[in-house]
């Protein structure tokens, strides 16, 4: 009986151990001097009724220092008067170009088609895909394309800091960053050797060269989870890839309140283990098996004491990566509370889209047939 518990407090100060190491090397984006004459930037924001959060991001975005900069806001079948505000905004701020989609393609989900159309209007060498909601510091821009210049990455994430608000989104945010790193491993993305990749939607900067030799987003047409899956199609064409941290700098509310959370990943939780019931299944089983089933152990089992030692392990780990990640420690003492959350949002994700044969998302459906094929090197042009 005393093996489980064991196992799992060696997993977490082994694995945690190696997670905190490894964020805590990554370089931290800051502003800087000029760097001299910097190459041309396209920033593509693709806006699906996102008429309550565009005022904020878009004027963060047309204030940037950046001395050649363009930005395309695309507005994608908007039900809101999204479609409204960025015409409104375009007339004060002459940076800004708007487009108006009323149609999508076959074969294309809403943000990859709303991407590809942005892109293709894009005159920049650098092109930085965004979400709607990102808030700018008014250098960040110029900091994170100087800092890709001079170490000559190909493609750029910037860690964002996240907002959050009220209980909820603090105890989830702070477990689910913790979960993404020890999964996504970013500090591995920069080795050639390895096949760790990443990529965030709120800050995608990748070269126009290495964009067009991944093809472009013709190849992520019927990504779901399109950022994660840009990151992974630029590893594996062997484009050099970096993240920094960028949390003084670009900021983010990754969703509003538990209910948003869980409707958040309705889209993405099934999405993240590719449509496959095993690995959704198997996820729920391991994140309960470390995240719950300790505490657990530790109010009802034999070997309490191992089962706490493994519970306050994974409570110390999530509230040191939270320090680092700017985030507030104490959601922590709530992480068998946040997995529980989790495992609920996975396996709703996997349900709604079984059911229904496919994912819907802001009143468009895709079909799972289609959902599952994975990304291809071209595809029919937007």
């Amino acid at each position: 009986m005393r093996l489980v518990p064991s196992a799992i407090l060696i997993f977490w100060l082994v694995a945690g151990w190696i997670t905190l190491r490894g964020t805590r090397r990554l370089a931290r984006l800051s502003i800087a001097p000029p760097a001299g004459v910097l190459p041309a930037v396209s920033v593509i924001v693709p806006a699906r009724n996102e008429a309550r959060v565009l005022p904020r991001s878009i004027v963060s975005l047309v204030g940037q220092t950046y001395p050649d900069l363009e930005i395309i806001a695309l507005n994608d079948r908007s039900t809101d008067d999204t479609g409204a505000v960025l015409e409104s905004l375009k007339h004060i701020h002459s940076r800004l170009t708007v487009i108006h989609l009323d149609s999508l393609p076959e074969g294309w989900v809403g943000k990859t088609h709303a991407l590809a159309v942005g892109s293709n209007r894009a005159r920049g060498e650098w092109l930085l895909f965004t979400d709607a909601d990102v808030i700018f510091h008014p250098q960040c821009l110029e900091a994170a394309v100087a800092w890709a210049e001079a170490n000559r990455v190909d493609h750029l994430v910037v860690i964002p800091r996240v907002e959050t608000v009220g209980f909820w989104e603090k105890v989830l945010v702070s477990c689910f960053s913790l979960l993404f790193a020890l999964t996504q491993r970013p500090w591995r993305v920069s080795d050639s050797r390895s096949r760790a990749s990443i990529g965030i939607g709120a800050f995608n900067l990748i070269r126009r060269s290495a964009y067009e030799a991944i093809g472009t987003h013709r190849a992520l047409a019927n990504a779901v989870v399109d950022d994660l899956e840009l990151g992974r199609l630029v590893k594996y064409h062997a484009r050099r890839q970096a993240v920094v941290r960028g949390e003084d700098l670009l900021s983010v509310r990754w969703q509003v309140g538990l209910s948003g959370v869980i409707s958040g990943l309705e889209k993405n939780a099934f999405a993240g283990v590719e449509y496959s019931l095993v690995r959704a299944v198997g996820t729920c089983l391991a994140l309960a098996i470390l995240g719950i089933v300790p505490f657990l152990g530790a109010a009802l089992g034999p070997a309490r004491g191992l089962w706490a030692a493994a519970g306050l392990a994974a409570i110390g780990i999530q509230a040191a990566h939270a320090r680092q990640a700017r985030l507030p420690a104490w959601p922590a003492l709530f992480h068998p509370l946040a997995v529980a959350v989790l495992i609920y949002a996975i396996a709703r994700s996997t349900f709604l889209t079984l059911r229904r044969g496919g994912v819907e998302w802001r009143g468009t459906s895709y079909p799972l047939a289609t959902l599952r094929r994975r990304p291809r090197s071209s595809g029919t042009s937007p």
